[in-house]
């Protein structure tokens, strides 16, 4: 790990529609985009490459985005098909950041979970307060879409990631490509 705090911030709900209709919302490129409240803008700087990667089975495509004017150079990896993927990029906000996106089948639907690693380049609690509160707000808004159980949207864990914490080996390898 860097000299720089590392953060862990897990968010999920609890949806009340099955995991393929979780899914299709969690992985299209421009309901990912529309998530994303207006004070942040997310933008996928080619959406098309990423579902035609999806749909020719792709395990993992390279897809350039922009937080803002900050580019972001990302890599989406498929972990289980409409189960999981990862999305993992370096950029001038963050100098790691890995995202697990899982979905869990439940007796009444579906558990979304992200899972996200980070170390912020600059200002670390400030931006992790902030990635806490993109997060919260993308589940907010996807209960729009997708319906939710009101008592579990956006249910949010940020924490400090301990110097002697053992990080998972497949946050701080690179994936292969």
């Amino acid at each position: 790990m860097s000299t720089r705090p590392a953060y862990r911030l897990r968010v999920s709900t609890r949806y009340l529609a099955p995991v393929e209709d979780v899914w299709a919302q969690k992985s299209d490129p421009h309901a990912i985009m529309a998530e994303f409240p207006p004070w942040v803008p997310f933008r996928i700087n080619r959406p098309a490459d990423l579902l035609s990667a999806w749909a020719d089975g792709a395990h993992s495509v390279r897809s350039p985005a922009r937080i803002g004017p900050i580019p972001w150079e990302v890599q989406v990896r498929l972990l289980e098909p409409g189960r999981a993927f990862e999305d993992r990029g370096a950029s001038k906000l963050f100098s790691l950041f890995v995202h697990t996106h899982t979905l869990e089948p439940t007796r009444d639907g579906t558990r979304y979970l992200d899972d996200l690693w980070f170390t912020p380049t600059f200002a670390p609690e400030l931006v992790a307060r902030t990635v806490r509160r993109v997060f919260v707000a993308r589940h907010r808004r996807s209960a729009r879409v997708l319906l939710a159980d009101p008592q579990s949207v956006g249910h949010a864990v940020l924490r400090h990631v301990l110097e002697d914490e053992l990080v998972p080996e497949h946050i701080t390898t690179p994936p292969a490509t």
